[in-house]
């Protein structure tokens, strides 16, 4: 049984594994089930199972059309029906809590394809094309012709989005306006005159040994090649399309309620988010009820330091002081990676079940870093923001 992992969700299924001698039992039939959702993504997203387990993208970026996302939703909407077939009391405590982790995710792809929320294809804090470009290099032939060809299908991945935003600008389906102000620099630091100051020739800088001299100076006329005709020309499109007719018409009102069919569309992500039944009003009970109890908490700490002023005084300070603001990246990274460590040795004392994956803490990528609102946890690195230093302070150091 493989692990199938999709966005901040796991499926964990390992232990589903059928004996030598199948049998068609409810465990076997959520392995097979749990199998083939993960086949269908890899084959569906681009990506190349390895021979150790692991993934990488393929030759192609996925098709993000209505008739693929609808295509997938009603793959999905089938799968589920295989799971409600299954018979839960037959499945011990682990593999109940993988068909639970299953059926989250398949009712959330139903969920955003029933509302078309492809329509809306980035927010104030994700997008579909900040994450592109790598940020090493590879150590194949294959996986630099994959990656070239990659670059090649940005134009099409990106006409496909700028479609589906026009419908959902039709219809009134977009971000608000206040949240997308400067949004476009994070567009624009791709569009550069030459194909060497691209973030996407970085993988192209500095070759490993193992790729002959003449690989590695075709696939850099290749890539120069596709960096030149491809990847620039589709965001300077995409740049433009964003200045002149998607901000222009976005919305000015705030609330998800306000969409076409809000109410529905409001109570299914509630349901996405939280994996909880209830109304919007109850949670935002929930809501205050903590910021009450975190208010309280955050009043017992300023008490603790010694702070005489208000608790809003309190936070300015925090925010403002000058021993909290770090003088320059090197500084930000060197105080970062110490107090990793220094958590790296109490997590044992709070956590049963360790990684046992190796980290290390790197700068966000200046192309994304102006909108990179935390850290992002991955195999191997926890990004650490060091954009606009003099104004950040240094205890927003993210999360590993």
């Amino acid at each position: 049984m493989r692990t199938a992992i999709y966005g901040a969700a796991v499926l964990v299924a390992a232990s589903l594994a059928a004996p030598v001698a199948a049998q068609d039992t409810p465990a076997t039939r959520l392995s097979t089930l749990a199998d083939a959702f993960y086949d269908y993504r890899l084959e569906q997203f681009g990506q190349i199972e390895t021979a150790n387990g692991s993934t990488r993208r393929g030759p192609a970026l996925w098709s993000v059309a209505p008739e693929a996302q609808r295509a997938r939703a009603a793959q999905y909407a089938d799968y589920l029906a295989r799971l409600d077939a299954i018979d839960l009391s037959a499945l011990d405590a682990t593999e109940r809590t993988n068909a639970l982790v299953l059926r989250t995710l398949l009712e959330a792809e139903i969920g955003d394809a029933r509302f078309a929320e492809w329509e809306m294809p980035f927010d104030s804090d994700s997008n579909f094309w900040s994450y592109l470009a790598p940020r090493s290099g590879f150590t194949t032939v294959a996986e630099y012709e994959d990656y070239i060809g990659r670059m090649r299908d940005i134009p099409r991945y990106f006409a496909e989005h700028t479609a589906n935003a026009r419908a959902g600008l039709a219809r009134g389906f977009s971000v608000p306006r206040v949240t997308l102000e400067g949004r476009d620099v994070s567009i624009a630091s791709y569009v550069v005159d030459d194909p060497e100051q691209s973030a996407f020739w970085t993988p192209f800088a500095a070759m490993p040994r193992s790729i002959s001299p003449a690989d590695q100076a075709r696939l850099r006329t290749a890539g120069r090649a596709a960096i030149e005709e491809s990847v620039t020309p589709a965001y300077a499109d995409w740049l433009a399309f964003f200045r002149e007719e998607y901000l222009p018409q976005t919305r000015t009102s705030l609330g998800a309620s306000e969409f076409p069919d809000g109410a529905a569309y409001y109570a299914q992500q509630i349901r996405q988010y939280t994996t909880l039944d209830l109304s919007a009003e109850q949670i935002h009970r929930i809501g205050l009820d903590e910021v009450a109890r975190i208010t309280a908490e955050m009043e017992k700490v300023k008490a603790e330091a010694g702070f005489a002023g208000t608790l809003a005084q309190f936070v300015t300070f925090l925010r403002t002081d000058p021993q909290f603001v770090a003088r320059s990246g090197d500084e930000l990274m060197g105080v970062s990676s110490y107090v990793a460590k220094r958590v790296d040795g109490k997590l044992a004392d709070y956590f049963g079940f360790l990684p046992r994956h190796r980290f290390t803490i790197r700068p966000v990528d200046p192309a994304i870093a102006p909108f990179y609102t935390a850290g992002r946890g991955g195999l191997e690195a926890c990004q650490m923001n060091t954009y606009d230093l003099p104004s950040r302070p240094l205890y927003n150091i993210p999360a590993l």
